[in-house]
């Protein structure tokens, strides 16, 4: 885990009273509480798929979106979910919320593995 994740989880050893040998996820699970790593992707994700989803047509952004560049971030969320196991344009056949549900619940199972 990076240091952000380590500092998280000494802060809340700390603060529960629990020794250095309780790991990550049992902390997490019992406190019900997702990783800095999760929150992050998720936060990025529903903001991408926001973006995606409502540009008008039109617009500047879906003139951005319409250009043949694939900026740096793009590419890191195609290939997250790419590994979480979304090919293709699977989620753009569903709505915004509904694709935002399934990315979300997709790293919460994997957060609480």
């Amino acid at each position: 885990k990076d240091s952000i994740e380590r500092t998280q989880a000494a802060f809340l050893r700390k603060l529960l009273g629990l020794p250095p040998c309780v790991g990550f996820a049992a902390m997490y699970l019992e406190l019900g509480i997702r990783s800095v790593e999760c929150m992050a992707w998720i936060s990025a994700f529903k903001w991408w798929f926001r973006v995606l989803f409502l540009a008008v047509p039109g617009s500047y952004l879906s003139l951005v979106f319409a250009d043949s560049h694939t900026s740096r971030w793009e590419k890191e969320l195609t290939k997250k979910l790419h590994l979480l196991g979304f090919t293709g344009d699977a989620l753009g056949d569903c709505g915004l919320k509904d694709a935002q549900f399934r990315v979300v619940q997709r790293l919460v199972d994997i957060d609480l593995q």
